[in-house]
């Protein structure tokens, strides 16, 4: 799949909630793999997790491509927003 595609699709967790929409990838450049979709999270899930939400705009999120299950109409993960909160590998975009 071309990853431009994915930008703008809904993100849905475990659970069925809708955690944000893809806004990019990031690259490992030593061999071209796709490592992390970009999310921008709702503003709801901004307070789940404890963010301090921006004046302007939302906050972005990567999550490692392995949590991804399906990609159809929106981007299904395997994890729900609980679990997402102790993953080390969830991490704000800088």
């Amino acid at each position: 799949m071309n990853a431009a595609k994915l930008n703008g699709k809904q993100v849905i967790t475990s659970k069925a909630e809708v955690l944000g929409e893809v806004e990019g990838v990031e690259i490992n450049t030593s061999d071209w793999s796709v490592t992390h979709i970009q999310i921008s999270l709702l503003k709801q899930n901004i307070e789940k997790f404890n963010y301090k939400k921006p004046l302007f705009g939302s906050i972005s999120v990567c999550i490692p491509v392995t949590l991804i299950t399906a990609i159809s109409d929106v981007v299904s993960i395997s994890k729900s927003i609980e679990d997402l909160k102790y993953m080390k590998e969830f991490k704000i975009q800088e």
